[in-house]
């Protein structure tokens, strides 16, 4: 038994995360030498509610979390943002199971947590990253469409939206709707086709279908981005609308 506590503590003191037990007031009564960073016997006798720096900006999640536990039910991959041994604002991953004794009789948790700062961090980096591309597609003057290396149609800006009035997955059937105009369609595809095969820049007129039923001459121009490897990583559409100049040049011709 002393050999098999002793090979536990071991495994416990050099693991990454650390193991935790509560009573059944829900306070931890146990808890590895490396939990929270250091510090770890000054949390005995307390929640984990106590050390948390979101309770309050995110009332919602603790109100789920404590109405699980509560209900003496498991729970999985709960992050939470608390105070590191050091002071320091980290965040933590932690699950547990309800223990019982032979006679049904609740005895608290036993769990495990991790440190999961830097993972978290680099998830709200990418998720600010996200919102700042957003941020800058919808705000160009023009419709802006990014499609995968074979052409098919990943995202569009706010702008592009607005003119069509439809759904990203109506605009990703372009070459079968009424996006496209009908005298116009077969040329455009089979430029599209051939800009694709040839993996090269492409760029001509067309007139596109407005949400209510007008067709305007758009500028479309498409310019592949290379990855490190030279292959193509997404396509750049960018759609102008020239229907003012297209009619100034048709008024020009028609002058006598």
């Amino acid at each position: 038994m002393r050999d098999s506590e002793a090979k536990f503590r071991d495994f416990a003191e050099t693991a990454s995360d650390w193991f935790c037990e509560m009573g059944p007031d829900y306070k931890f009564t146990l808890l590895s030498e490396n939990a929270f960073g250091s510090g770890a016997a000054d949390r005995i006798g307390t929640a984990c509610w106590d050390h948390a720096l979101d309770l309050e900006t995110e009332p919602e999640k603790w109100r789920l979390l404590q109405e699980t536990v509560f209900s003496r039910k498991p729970f999985r991959d709960f992050v939470y943002r608390a105070l590191s041994g050091n002071g320091s604002p980290m965040y933590v991953r932690a699950s547990g199971k309800p223990l019982f004794d032979a006679n049904g009789e609740f005895r608290g948790y036993r769990g495990t947590c991790s440190d999961v700062t830097e993972i978290t961090r680099a998830q709200e980096a990418l998720r600010e990253s996200e919102r700042s591309s957003r941020s800058a597609i919808d705000g160009i003057a023009g419709l802006l469409a990014i499609m995968a290396p074979n052409g098919e149609l990943e995202t569009v800006n706010r702008p592009c939206l607005e003119y069509f009035g439809r759904s990203p997955e109506w605009l990703a059937n372009w070459g079968t709707n009424d996006a496209v105009h009908p005298e116009d369609l077969p040329r455009v595809v089979e430029l599209f086709k051939s800009a694709m095969a040839a993996e090269i820049p492409y760029h001509f007129d067309q007139r596109l279908r407005r949400f209510d039923g007008e067709y305007r001459w758009f500028d479309n121009r498409g310019v592949p981005i290379r990855d490190d490897s030279g292959r193509i990583a997404r396509w750049y559409v960018l759609l102008t609308d020239i229907e003012d100049r297209k009619r100034a040049e048709h008024a020009l011709r028609s002058a006598p």
